[in-house]
């Protein structure tokens, strides 16, 4: 209910017409109201947060017939485990999950340099281009794996019992790479000032 109240734009990533009766209803909206901005979570997803998935390409396709630029947001929470929705547990679990957590739930938000596709540009290496920047900035790997498959193993952990993602301190690697992400922070932050 909330969602429709404020606009949604519901995608049906299924059907080719339901991604193009989005587009076309994004871009109406576009042309309504430009500001405040369109948010578009182009991952098409939920994923299981140690990676990024790969971007839809209609995220870009709508700005290059807008001539709109792309603000890639990159979005980390700490601890990831509080904030993570894992199928089939109900969106209102996880609220209630975060609302009840006794210690600091962090949330960095750090916007990346924009991005303005163009008529021209070849859409699928941009979008790859912005989900490596993306897994650069949080720390994470850039995935190649599809959404259906990622849910398909979500719902099978879900079944067992099990996930992968249990809280455990964090690997070296995982440690390094949040350090490079935190040096590209303030770079970007450094370059923006």
């Amino acid at each position: 209910w909330l969602a429709t109240m404020i606009g949604t734009v519901y995608v049906n990533r299924g059907s080719d017409k339901g991604r193009a009766r989005a587009r076309r209803e994004a871009g109406e909206a576009l042309k309504r109201e430009p500001y405040p901005p369109l948010a578009i979570f182009a991952e098409g997803g939920i994923g299981p947060g140690d990676q990024v998935l790969p971007l839809r390409h209609g995220t870009f396709g709508l700005a290059s017939e807008h001539g709109l630029g792309i603000r890639p947001v990159a979005i980390a929470y700490d601890p990831l485990a509080v904030a993570r929705w894992e199928k089939p547990t109900p969106l209102w679990r996880v609220a209630w999950r975060i609302a009840t957590y006794p210690g600091p739930l962090r949330v960095r938000v750090t916007p990346l340099p924009e991005v303005r596709p163009t008529p021209d540009d070849d859409l699928p290496k941009l979008a790859t281009e912005t989900q490596q920047a993306l897994a650069k900035m949080l720390g994470v790997r850039a995935g190649t794996v599809r959404h259906e498959d990622i849910r398909t193993q979500v719902d099978a952990w879900a079944l067992q019992g099990t996930s992968p993602w249990d809280d455990k301190p964090p690997s070296d690697a995982t440690k390094r790479s949040q350090a490079e992400a935190t040096a590209t922070t303030d770079q970007i932050q450094a370059s923006t000032s």
